[in-house]
C-alpha cells in the first residue's frame, strides 16, 4: 500500500475517534443471501433509467421478446450473445463484466480514465516492483459515500486491486460487512481483530472480532493508490 498520500490530517481524525463500536454478531442483510441474476441486474437499469421494456429494446436495437426472456426469471434464455451483450452495454452505460457476473465496474471507465489508468498502472509496477500488480484486475473508482471526507471526495480517484483476500498490513479495502458495501480502512489489531474506519468522524468504527472476520468480512478489492483531484484555477 503507499501511504504517501494519507495525511497527518486524516490520521487524526482515526485517532480522535474515542470510542468503537464492538460487534460480536453482525446481522447479514438478506438480500446479500441471495445471488442476483443477470434479469435482477437488467430490471435495476430499466427502473434506474425509467425505461419500459419496450423502450429499453428500442434503444438497444434488440428484439422485445429476446429482452423479456432475459428479465423475466420464469423463462430459461441463455445469457446473451456477444453482438447482444455489446449493445446493451452501449445502450445504458454498463460493463459486459458487471451484467454478466455482477463482479467489477458497473460503468464501463472512460477512454480518458483508461488512458490515466496505464500510466498509473506502470507507476505503480515500478514503484511497488515487477510483479506485484496485476494490471487485468486494477479498476479506477471514486469513493463511494462521505466516509472518507474530507480526505477524498467524490470528484477524487481510487486505484483499485481486485482480490477476494484481505490484506495482511492495515490498509484501504472496498469491503461488504454488516449489511453495507463501502470504503473503510482496515487495521488489524494485536488481538486478532479488526477495525474498519473511515476519515469522517460521522462514520463509525466497526470491530470485528478474529473469529468471525471469515464469515462477516466479503473483500472486493484494496486500494493501492490514490488521486487528489482538485478544482481547476480560472
Amino acid at each position: 500500500m503507499l501511504r504517501a498520500y494519507l495525511t497527518a490530517g486524516s490520521l487524526r481524525c482515526e485517532s480522535d475517534i474515542a470510542k468503537t463500536k464492538v460487534v460480536s454478531s453482525i446481522k447479514v442483510d438478506e438480500s446479500l443471501l441471495k445471488k442476483e441474476t443477470l434479469a435482477d441486474r437488467l430490471r435495476h437499469v430499466l427502473e434506474q433509467r425509467g425505461l419500459s421494456q419496450t423502450q429499453a429494446a428500442e434503444r438497444a436495437g434488440i428484439p422485445l421478446a429476446t429482452l423479456n426472456k432475459w428479465i423475466n426469471p420464469s423463462d430459461k434464455a441463455p445469457n446473451p450473445s456477444a453482438e447482444n451483450l455489446v449493445a446493451l452495454k452501449e445502450a445504458f452505460n454498463v460493463s459486459v463484466d458487471w451484467l454478466l457476473t455482477g463482479e467489477g465496474l458497473r460503468e464501463p471507465i472512460p477512454a480518458f480514465i483508461a488512458d490515466v489508468l496505464a500510466r498509473l498502472t506502470g507507476w505503480l509496477q515500478s514503484s511497488l516492483g515487477a510483479g506485484a500488480l496485476d494490471p487485468n484486475r486494477i479498476d479506477v473508482v471514486r469513493p463511494e459515500g462521505d466516509a472518507f471526507l474530507p480526505e477524498y471526495g467524490p470528484n477524487d480517484l481510487f486505484v483499485l486491486e481486485r482480490t477476494a483476500m484481505l490484506p495482511h498490513q492495515d490498509q484501504i479495502c472496498h469491503i461488504t460487512f454488516g449489511g453495507m458495501t463501502g470504503f473503510r480502512r482496515v487495521i488489524h489489531e494485536v488481538d486478532g481483530s479488526v477495525l474498519l474506519t473511515a476519515p469522517n468522524p460521522a462514520t463509525p468504527p466497526w470491530r470485528i472480532p478474529a473469529d468471525e472476520i471469515d464469515s462477516h468480512i466479503k473483500v472486493h478489492g484494496r486500494v493501492v493508490g490514490a488521486l487528489k483531484v482538485f478544482s481547476r484555477m480560472d
